[in-house]
């Protein structure tokens, strides 16, 4: 709520002023309100999207949500939320504002979609492709690997990488679309896949399919030199809108009938993928030796 819109229904500036003091409202930005009951209940997420809209609502100049704050809007998720708001601008200046990183695009205005009848953001193919200019590797690559399973088409982005020949950051952005794989169904996985395409393991197999007496199964990556197979624990699926229980069983039954095919299944987990990626790569090194 801005200070307008309070004045509209009533409010003064001293019966304002004294909900912010006794914590009945709460400032998320320069003229910008939110009841404090609400904000307690938001998690960061829906906290990280009122302080763009606060933004959206409070600048007087023309923008597009584009980067990180686009990927935001279009409910990508993220490793990390944005610590700035990104905007881009066909304007190369834009008024001081600590948490807005503005960026200019000549053209900006001409390409984009509305986020709920509200602000523009950037289409996804764009987003896509900005976000691996300025994010790391694995988090450019966590955006892209969303956006083209949404069917977006990687050509799309190729052409914008092409086009943004001498760019900063357009060497990390040929590395993430050349990585990119959108048959990755998790985070976790393309966290994942990106550890397990380090130089000194050869590439995997992403929903590796094994064909077993019930029918073809997959394995979240697999190498079938080896057959040898990963599986990444801890991902969404395993409590897919069914009893916990019987979500294990369906799934160590699977495990079971790749097994029967003569397959060795490792398995590892969100801490491993994160904090320690070489002991992953090691074991499966291990692996593949004994399996030679």
């Amino acid at each position: 709520m801005t200070t307008r819109f309070l004045l509209a229904q009533g409010e003064t500036e001293k019966t304002l002023s004294h909900k912010i003091r006794s914590g009945e409202f709460t400032r998320i930005s320069r003229g910008v309100y939110v009841r404090a009951d609400r904000w307690h209940q938001a998690n960061e997420r829906e906290r990280t999207i009122a302080r763009h809209l606060a933004v959206w609502k409070t600048t007087q100049l023309s923008f597009v949500f584009s980067h990180a704050s686009a990927a935001l809007f279009h409910d990508i998720s993220l490793l990390r939320l944005p610590d700035r708001i990104h905007i881009t601008t066909p304007q190369r200046t834009f008024p001081s504002n600590p948490l807005v990183r503005a960026h200019a695009r000549p053209h900006a205005l001409a390409d984009w979609v509305r986020y709920r009848e509200g602000p523009h953001v950037t289409p996804l193919a764009r987003t896509a492709f900005e976000c691996s200019l300025i994010l790391p590797v694995s988090e450019g690559l966590i955006v892209m690997d969303q956006i083209l399973a949404r069917g977006v088409d990687k050509s799309e982005v190729e052409s914008m990488v092409v086009r943004g020949r001498g760019r900063h950051g357009i060497g990390r952005a040929r590395q993430v679309l050349e990585l990119a794989d959108p048959r990755c169904q998790s985070v976790a996985e393309t966290m994942t896949r990106f550890v397990l395409c380090l130089p000194g393991l050869p590439p995997p197999v992403s929903q590796q399919p094994v064909r077993t007496r019930e029918g073809t199964k997959h394995l979240d990556f697999g190498w079938p030199r080896f057959k040898l197979g990963l599986e990444v624990d801890g991902k969404s699926k395993y409590f897919d809108f069914a009893p916990t229980d019987q979500v294990v069983f369906k799934e160590r039954h699977r495990e079971k009938l790749i097994v029967a095919e003569g397959w060795t299944i490792l398995r590892t987990n969100w801490n491993e993928v994160t904090r320690d990626p070489a002991g992953l790569r090691l074991r499966i090194a291990a692996a593949m030796d004994k399996l030679r």
